[in-house]
């Protein structure tokens, strides 16, 4: 597996950060950029790629390491405009309706990730960024429509996956970011890689198949047969109705037996940029880190060199502090102080004595607070010592 450039050498305490790369030119020099990050895609893709990390209580960290690192390259090399991340919702996901075996292959979260998940979770709210999902969606259906409406109001998208069902939502404004690689695909590189566009990739992937979401194609065709089929007949229905133009008989034969199989995978890989989606464009917009939580997060996990990235703490301004001092040395302040002490939930109590020695200490009085920058002192003879 190749080394992704963007992680930090062994553990992440030792060793310089590597050069940043250059990148590719912005879509738009006029128009302002999304970035779109298929939380999971990335989470798997940090876990698989970075060796076992764990922080000072033990607890694995290395998928919270990639995915924090991932967040502090981002909005420094790259600088969008605006940033969200959507995840799978909960619950049964509608494809699950169209064919029951959808993804019925994929084996259970590790168990080393599972509870770095909500660490993740954390650690998007401490650089602000927008995590999005809704029930029986998957995160793929959720970038399709965040696409759709970024692209109508003028923006430009980079979606951060490496999920190739996301190919077919390239368009002019529209690049997929595979941030392991460091590589940017448009559609000239689709045409290039898979030789064909954007609106045929749907129908290419319900030629082929899609072995990772256990979704069957038609048996025999692969990428270069169904890129071959794609630019003479142009769609898949078009295939479909003319199979009698295709050569070879086995191949013939397939597609009029899988025909049936072809549309429903057709209707699998298609994804759903037209959900009741209420974005909220100004949340969506970046903005800088919580540096607190962000620094608790590092320091939690042991990421002691994002420490020095941050900087200090934004100073917050200084509160002038006033003290209030009640004393209660005779009988009716002592009523008056009894019904305040009986109406609170909680107090401090202090002690206080003529000696730090516990032994030879007398008890001079007794100070009561149940209000910041205030104090009830009630003594005893002999008056405390000034």
């Amino acid at each position: 597996m190749t080394q992704p450039f963007l992680f930090f050498p062994d553990d992440g305490e030792s060793g310089a950060p590597p050069p940043a790369p250059a990148y590719p030119p912005t879509l738009s020099s006029r128009r302002p950029t999304i970035y779109v990050l298929d939380a999971y895609s990335l989470i798997y893709q940090v876990y698989h790629a970075i060796d076992e990390m764990t922080g000072p209580s033990g607890q694995p960290t290395n998928a919270v390491f990639g995915i924090v690192r991932d967040l502090f390259n981002i909005l420094r090399d790259r600088k969008p405009a605006y940033l969200a991340a959507a995840f799978d919702g909960a619950g049964p996901v509608f494809r699950s309706q169209i064919d029951p075996n959808y993804k019925a292959q994929r084996a259970s979260m590790p168990d080393d990730l599972i509870p770095q998940i909500p660490v993740i979770r954390r650690a998007f709210e401490a650089f602000r960024v927008p995590v999005l999902a809704q029930e029986g969606m998957e995160a793929d259906d959720l970038i399709a429509t965040i696409t759709n409406k970024a692209v109508e109001r003028g923006l430009d998208v980079v979606i951060c996956t490496a999920d190739k069902d996301a190919r077919q939502l390239l368009s002019d404004n529209v690049r997929i970011l595979n941030l392991r690689k460091q590589q940017i695909l448009d559609v000239p590189a689709l045409l290039a890689d898979w030789g064909v566009r954007p609106d045929q990739v749907v129908d290419l992937l319900a030629l082929t198949g899609d072995t990772s979401d256990n979704v069957p194609g038609i048996p025999g065709i692969g990428l270069k047969t169904a890129t071959k089929l794609l630019q003479e007949f142009e769609t898949l229905e078009n295939l479909l109705t003319n199979v009698a133009k295709v050569a070879g008989a086995k191949r013939k034969e397939n597609l009029i037996e899988f025909a049936d199989v072809a549309r429903r995978a057709q209707r699998l890989v298609t994804l759903r940029g037209d959900l009741e989606l209420d974005l909220d464009w100004e949340a969506l917009r970046t903005t800088t880190p919580e540096v607190k939580a962000l620094k608790t997060l590092c320091i939690e996990c042991g990421f002691h060199r994002f420490l020095a990235e941050l900087g200090p703490d934004p100073q917050a301004p200084e509160k002038e502090w006033k003290n209030i001092y009640q004393c209660v040395d005779s009988p009716e302040a002592f009523d008056r102080f009894f019904k305040m002490l009986s109406l609170q939930q909680k107090f401090a109590l202090d002690t206080e004595t003529t000696s730090v020695d516990a032994i030879r200490a007398d008890l001079v009085g007794l100070s009561f607070c149940w209000k910041a920058g205030s104090r009830t002192p009630a003594s005893r003879s002999p008056p405390m010592p000034s």
